[in-house]
């Protein structure tokens, strides 16, 4: 919804009270700069009424001197607020940005379903430094212009009022202006802003995707969707060009009639004696020092509008509020045994279309629960809800006997490890990814962690080891390697709820029998809840549940459910027909099985 114009501009001044003092110095420094350039062009008339009829050098000189040191003082002062105004914006946009970046961060993912990332990146980047360019250059540009008009305005009034009335004629004209083009302008650039934005989130996701446009051959077409986003730019950027050349070109107009009308008046006055030539000079030299404001009224105009528009931009965002948050009154979990309690939930991304639907279920502490079932079954979304990404719509999740609505989040993903399908490794070095959320974590207790992952050996292997950098996105490993390093930093956190969701899907039977050993000795003792497609690693789970369509159609052990041959005997039967591809990864058909159900399992399976 558009939003006032001054309220907008009310509310961005909030973000300038902390720095009130540097803004009134500006102002000084503005204030005595306009005072300097108001007495200039009396040097000119007393030049030409007392100097040159008197055919005085000496007061030529002192004219001279008065000028240059004017002019040597309105350059020291001018610098002296650009810096303070640069100190001014510099801070305003480090305390705008750092407060967009902290909302984004309280953000729910259902939020953030609802973005697109580069619009987000176009809002805490162009929108803030459009706001940086009206505070360093054009928010003192335009106090100078009005002060220097004030002054200017009572001079002239003072000395020749009648003058003066033919000075301001073309005022109206140029208010009128200002308005009737301004609100164009301002919707105009509000809509280059959204332009950029959905520009910048489609480079965002081709460049991120990058690999899978080459694999699919999609490059023409990826280039002929960003030369459709480029042209709206383009379109909407001519716009605005167009209405700030028009604004521009009728100021420019005005002023110069302006100009003529004064000349015409004043030469006329003279001729009629009852005006000295230096007087007219110097209503000149006034109209000229005028022309300045009025010359650079587009630009500021321009600049002003285009702050506006990103300025409600930002606060939009800002306006939103995060559907899952803290409480009143939300309190810090304490030390969990584990226990995981569902009692009747439901939840749904879209009305009606729930994902999860009347949901019941206990996870005892210290023990496994293994959720199976098709791609859409809701299996993920289960383990969201518990470290809540999301809330449920109906029912509520305990945590040992709390309402885990009723804590803190931090507190409560603080006991909780996850790990999930999609890795997220950043720009860094291994030993960086491992200990992200633990930063206080020693080399010993991140070596630790790697070797309860199976990560330690391959680690090593690196040509700078721990301190080997990943690469954007951890682009320098293999899919296994990314995800054991994912599961040690989980295992750093040494959580008393460990969450897997497809932890192994991107491993090789090779890394999947490791990971499978060492997952073996983390899950013992904590309470995990671990979402695969693989059956493979969840075996020895104390109980396994079947999903479809978000409702439990079967439970029990994996000896239970193979027995019963229904959904999870189907899914079992349909992945091990695929395991064929063990033993050309270096471990046999026979031991990788042995791994994962154990001997007896194994033998039994063979019999």
């Amino acid at each position: 919804m558009e939003q006032s114009y001054w309220k907008i501009c009310l509310r961005f001044s909030r973000y300038l009270r902390p720095y009130t003092w540097l803004l009134l110095a500006a102002v000084a420094t503005v204030v005595v700069i306009s005072l300097l350039e108001v007495w200039v062009p009396w040097f000119s008339k007393y030049v030409v009424d007392e100097a040159i009829p008197r055919k005085d050098l000496g007061l030529v000189i002192k004219a001279i001197a008065g000028i240059s040191l004017a002019s040597l003082a309105i350059a020291g002062l001018s610098y002296l607020r650009t810096y303070l105004m640069s100190v001014v914006s510099q801070s305003v946009v480090y305390d705008l940005r750092k407060q967009v970046y902290s909302h984004l961060q309280r953000m729910d993912m259902a939020f953030f379903d609802r973005q697109r990332t580069g619009d987000l990146m176009s809002r805490i980047i162009e929108d803030v430094n459009a706001l940086q360019r009206l505070l360093t250059y054009s928010a003192m540009e335009l106090v100078t212009d009005f002060v220097t008009f004030a002054a200017v305005l009572i001079v002239v009034f003072w000395y020749d009022w009648r003058l003066a009335t033919f000075m301001f004629l073309a005022f109206p004209g140029m208010a009128a202006t200002v308005r009737v083009l301004g609100q164009k302008l301002r919707r105009a650039y509000r809509q280059v802003q959204r332009e950029l934005g959905a520009m910048s989130s489609h480079l965002q996701e081709t460049i991120s995707n990058i690999r899978g446009v080459k694999a699919t051959g999609s490059e023409e077409w990826e280039l002929e969707r960003f030369s459709t986003f480029n042209q709206k730019v383009k379109r909407t950027n001519v716009v605005a060009a167009a209405l700030w050349s028009l604004f521009f070109s009728v100021i420019s107009v005005l002023n110069q009639l302006g100009f003529a009308v004064v000349l015409g008046y004043g030469a006329y006055r003279v001729i009629r004696g009852d005006l000295t030539v230096g007087v007219l000079v110097a209503f000149l030299g006034y109209l000229q020092l005028m022309r300045k404001p009025i010359q650079r009224i587009g630009r500021l105009v321009n600049a002003l509008q285009q702050a506006v528009a990103s300025a409600e931009r930002l606060f939009e965002l800002l306006d939103q509020e995060p559907g899952v948050t803290d409480l009143p009154g939300a309190i810090d979990l304490p030390q969990v045994e584990g226990e995981i309690r569902f009692e009747n939930v439901s939840f749904a991304y879209r009305p009606g279309e729930p994902v999860i639907a009347g949901f019941s279920e206990t996870i005892e502490p210290g023990t496994m629960l293994a959720v199976v079932g098709p791609s859409g079954a809701g299996k993920t979304t289960l383990a969201s809800l518990v470290y809540r990404l999301y809330d449920p719509d109906e029912g509520a999740i305990y945590i040992d006997g709390i309402d885990i609505r009723r804590v803190k989040l931090a507190s409560l993903r603080a006991q909780i490890g996850v790990v999930t399908q999609d890795i997220m490794l950043l720009a860094g070095s291994i030993r960086d990814n491992i200990a992200y959320g633990c930063p206080d974590a020693t080399q010993e207790e991140v070596e630790a962690a790697a070797r309860a992952a199976n990560a330690h050996d391959f680690i090593c292997e690196l040509p700078q080891g721990y301190d080997t950098q990943v690469g954007e996105r951890g682009v320098q490993l293999s899919g296994g390697q990314r995800q054991r390093i994912a599961i040690a930093r989980a295992i750093l956190k040494n959580p008393r709820i460990l969450i897997l969701d497809e932890a192994t899907s991107q491993l090789d039977n090779e890394s999947e029998y490791q990971i499978k050993l060492a997952l073996e000795k983390v899950l013992a003792g904590r309470t995990s809840l671990v979402i695969a497609h693989r059956l493979s690693t969840i075996q020895r789970a104390d109980r396994i549940i079947v999903l479809d369509r978000g409702r439990v159609v079967e439970k029990g052990t994996h000896q239970e459910l193979l027995a019963k041959g229904g959904e999870y005997a189907k899914l079992y039967t349909r992945e091990w027909q695929t395991r064929d591809t063990a033993p050309r990864t270096g471990v046999s058909t026979e031991k990788y099985v042995s791994a994962s159900l154990g001997v007896e399992d194994f033998e039994a399976e063979l019999a």
